[in-house]
């Protein structure tokens, strides 16, 4: 998508040829601010295209909404979106003072509130089928420099996904790319291209998908998060899986 890369001269060196000057594609990381009820709310470092997902993906995930249709408007504009919810702004954090500005960094979510409703199982053979998935990202092919989402269905299949130069805002840009869709994520995984955070855990939670699958190793709190939401945490490692929590959905 236009948008996502520029180019950058630089200075190349390796022993065999020395120093040369190329150029190179870097992922876009601008900035983006979600207005709720005409307030600042938060601005984030995000890499360009699925704007909108994101915006539902992330009021989701933080648990301000809880679909679609609690969003009464939403205007987007290049730099951000000014969104008003049908029931209002609520208890939502006060952000206008002190906007956090956040791209690969976590952000700490509380433990998921409610368990994981769904009983899908899923072959281990499934599950090595999510890096495959993951190196289709167009954005890291190029860069080297951008992570990506992906959900699958019970046959290894890509059902939906999402690139950014964060790992978090490629998780909200999918799932709302699934809210809005109207796509039953209670039977499918979500694959992660960096390692699976308690945030990336409860943001999976919240949408009811019931497997997480990373590249890299969990954190401690991660598996904590995924034993109380009653979700699958697996970590891919190799030509094999090493599941931390609910491995009855892995047969």
């Amino acid at each position: 998508m236009a948008g996502e890369f520029r180019e950058f001269r630089a200075i190349s060196w390796d022993p065999a040829a020395g120093a040369r000057e190329v150029r190179l594609s870097l992922i876009e990381e601008r900035e983006f601010t979600i207005y709720l009820e005409g307030r600042r709310y938060r601005t984030f470092a995000m890499t360009p295209g699925m704007e909108r997902e994101f915006v539902f993906g992330h009021l989701f995930s933080s648990g301000l909404i809880s679909g679609p249709d609690d969003v009464a408007e939403v205007e987007m504009f290049p730099l951000g979106a000014r969104v008003r919810l049908r029931t209002g702004l609520g208890e939502s954090p006060e952000r206008e003072e002190a906007p956090v500005l956040e791209s690969g960094c976590a952000v700490y979510m509380p433990p998921p509130d409610s368990r994981v409703r769904s009983e899908a199982r899923f072959d281990p053979q499934v599950l090595l089928s999510i890096p495959r998935l993951l190196a289709t990202s167009r954005a890291y092919a190029r860069t080297r420099g951008a992570h990506s989402a992906v959900l699958a269905d019970g046959r290894g299949e890509m059902v939906g996904f999402a690139e950014d130069v964060g790992r978090h805002n490629a998780v909200d840009k999918l799932i709302g790319w699934g809210l809005l869709a109207g796509v039953d994520m209670s039977d499918k995984l979500l694959g992660v291209s960096g390692r699976a955070s308690s945030d990336i855990v409860s943001k999976a939670a919240r949408a009811n998908v019931p497997v997480v699958a990373s590249l890299s190793a969990p954190t401690s709190l991660a598996v904590d998060y995924a034993v109380r939401a009653d979700l699958t945490l697996v970590w891919i490692l190799g030509a094999g899986v090493r599941i931390f929590s609910s491995p009855r959905r892995i047969s």
